[in-house]
């Protein structure tokens, strides 16, 4: 049967018997090694892009602060 297009929620086209590519190469010896070194390799987050979210957050926190005081 040939693959066939279709649409999903958001009006994307796509194939029906599409292959999901290989998961990629992670560096470990046993299961454990390599699923550690994955996880931090999806969730490890630049220092600069750390410090930027939470000033924006301290940004926030403290313009909340000014408005409740007003009133």
């Amino acid at each position: 049967m040939p693959p066939q297009d279709l649409q999903n929620d958001l009006g994307v086209t796509m194939k029906a018997r599409m292959k999901p590519a290989p998961p990629p190469e992670v560096p470990g010896r046993t299961e454990a090694e390599k699923f550690d070194h994955a996880v931090r390799k999806l969730f490890t987050v630049s220092k600069e892009d750390y410090l930027k979210e939470e000033a924006r957050l301290k940004k926030l926190r403290e313009r909340k602060k000014r408005t409740k005081k007003v009133f």
